[in-house]
Order: C-alpha cells, then sequence, then structure tokens
C-alpha cells in the first residue's frame, strides 16, 4: 500500500469511528439502537473493508462481527440488553 492511500485510509477510518461514536452516544434505548441500525452498519461495513486493506485485520474482523449483529438488529428488530451490556462494558 502506498503511504497515501494509508493516509487516506486512516482519515477515512477516523471519519467512521467518529460518527459511530456520535451515533452511539445519542442512543439511549435498544429501540434507539434499532432505530439507527442501518446507518451505524454502514460505518461499520466501511471500517470492514478498509481496515484489512491497511493489513489491521484484528480491526477487520470486530468490524466484521458488529456488521453481522447489525445485521440481525436490522432484520430482526431490537435485541434485548443490547445497550445496557455495552453501557457495563464502557
Amino acid at each position: 500500500m502506498s503511504d497515501e492511500f494509508l493516509k487516506v485510509a486512516r482519515q477515512e477510518i477516523q471519519l467512521e469511528l467518529d460518527e459511530l461514536e456520535r451515533i452511539v452516544l445519542h442512543c439511549d434505548s435498544d429501540e434507539h439502537i434499532f432505530k439507527n441500525s442501518q446507518n451505524i452498519k454502514a460505518h461499520l461495513h466501511k471500517i470492514k473493508g478498509l481496515a484489512p486493506m491497511m493489513g489491521q485485520e484484528k480491526i477487520g474482523e470486530l468490524a466484521k462481527t458488529s456488521d453481522s449483529i447489525l445485521g440481525y438488529i436490522v432484520s430482526k428488530g431490537p435485541l434485548p440488553g443490547l445497550l445496557r451490556s455495552h453501557s457495563q462494558n464502557s
């Protein structure tokens, strides 16, 4: 990978992370996470694709797992207790 690509990719990932943080911090219930799940999933999807190209396979795998969880939420509805378990780990 060229240095320019890595620089741009890092900036892109940082923008995605900043937006994810903004969205999640405004979610105060499992229903809010559900309502924002497609948007959250879109940001995770971008990270899932970029991270491995930068040699960050573990970050890509984490994004892939999170993307799968959000895919479940998008298709099935709110996942009870998700926000509570996230808040306990913060």
